[in-house]
């Protein structure tokens, strides 16, 4: 019992330390060293004194990232109502310079606002970014009310249809169907559910009736990758680590990095661990909206997720040390360096864990959660840049991206709302 209260306390007080540090440094620093009011924009990436780098071309994904995460500040109570109305002022604004300036479908990757290519953009249509518009849009549908808040939904949904033809849909000419998915790399995709997830909390909770667009989406992307990925990953290893019990973890299952035709991973077998407990919170998180109403095929998939999910956490739960950025199917380190963003995505998922439990698990959940805490913020966030962060251990960079805080803000928030 003594423990118990022990590893409670712990958790607590690390939890008391990311709060302040959210309300007091991150949050406000970003809210405004971050913030670029010349252009209505978030800055990409601020150099280690707190400056901002003016010239850096600004991404439509770090866009997305800072307003969704904004939103998300206001909505949990960190950041004042204010901020909401700056967040859908550059959402606005990000509309009106990233959404099809060339007439074409889609959204654009990146503009530039200064300097002698001042005006420039690079308009090619990324999966990743239309993703994570997605998920501003959907973030911002919660902090808006009435006709805002409806356009935003009608919005969504065209966005989904866009991002199905530009990205997913089958070339013309290919015996194109409407349950067909084009292969594709496992990242986008799995931010392009996530994103559809969102949309679903942001417009259709269960308490609402009406349409399912969303809902169904989503439930549409797991039922695929859960049986087309796990299925040819089993079918097409490389040893017998792949197996057809699950996603993807080590020793058991995995998720490469990348699919080829038809939906088979690519020869490489790079597997990302930062990834592996992404999916595994997503699977969760889509487990928790869409409690079982049927039974059959319905039922059949809600085990093979959380079985999925349960043998992509834990092998990587119960590692104490900091997630590597690759490795093998069968668990050799490919490459050895350290970033930030797996060790909040790893932070994340064990506060689901201890939230929700789902699954047992054979380690002391608490005691794991703040020591994992503790490391990453010692490592990760010292004092000096009162807000910042190292984006990698073993390359220190001269600047912070802004990318980093939608990752730091998904861990944090779990500790700060304790």
């Amino acid at each position: 019992m003594e423990g118990k209260a022990s590893g409670l306390s712990s958790l607590l007080a690390e939890g008391a330390f990311w709060r302040q540090w959210l309300l007091e440094k991150a949050l406000p620093l970003w809210h405004g060293a971050g913030w670029d009011p010349v252009n209505g924009l978030y800055h990409e990436r601020l150099f280690q004194n707190g400056q901002p780098d003016e010239q850096a071309p600004r991404r439509l994904m770090v866009q997305a990232r800072q307003i969704a995460t904004y939103c998300h500040a206001v909505l949990d109570g960190l950041m004042p109502p204010a901020v909401a109305k700056q967040a859908l002022a550059a959402f606005g604004r990000v509309r009106a310079l990233y959404h099809a300036p060339d007439g074409q479908r889609g959204w654009i990757f990146s503009r530039t606002v200064a300097g002698q290519r001042q005006g420039a953009f690079d308009g090619r249509r990324d999966f990743y970014a239309h993703a994570f518009i997605l998920y501003a849009h959907a973030m911002a549908g919660r902090v808006s009310q009435g006709s805002l808040q409806e356009a935003l939904r009608l919005q969504a949904q065209t966005l989904v249809e866009d991002i199905n033809q530009l990205f997913l849909a089958p070339p013309p000419g290919r015996g194109a169907t409407a349950a067909a998915l084009r292969p594709q790399p496992q990242n986008p995709l799995m931010h392009f559910l996530e994103a559809l997830l969102a949309c679903q909390e942001s417009w259709e909770s269960p308490s609402v009736t009406g349409s399912r667009f969303f809902t169904h989406w989503a439930g549409r992307i797991v039922a695929k990758c859960l049986d087309q990925m796990v299925r040819n990953v089993s079918s097409h290893g490389t040893s017998n680590q792949a197996r057809n019990t699950g996603w993807l973890v080590l020793p058991e299952d995995f998720v490469g990095c990348n699919f080829n035709s038809p939906w088979r991973p690519s020869i490489s077998w790079r597997v990302e661990p930062g990834h592996q407990v992404e999916w595994a919170w997503l699977l969760l998180k889509w487990l928790r909206l869409n409690p079982v109403r049927g039974g059959g095929g319905e039922s059949t998939l809600r085990h093979q997720a959380l079985v999925s999910a349960k043998r992509l956490a834990l092998p990587w739960l119960e590692q104490a040390h900091f997630l590597p950025d690759a490795v093998t199917p069968t668990g050799a380190v490919m490459e050895a360096g350290q970033r930030l963003w797996p060790q909040t995505e790893k932070l994340r998922l064990l506060g689901t864990v201890l939230a929700e439990d789902p699954f047992p698990v054979a380690f002391p959940l608490k005691d794991t959660y703040s020591y994992q805490a503790r490391a990453v913020r010692a490592a990760f966030l010292p004092d000096k840049l009162k807000g910042g962060w190292i984006d990698r251990l073993e390359q220190p960079a001269a600047f912070m991206p802004a990318s980093s805080l939608y990752h730091i803000y998904g861990a944090a928030r779990g500790l700060a709302l304790l």
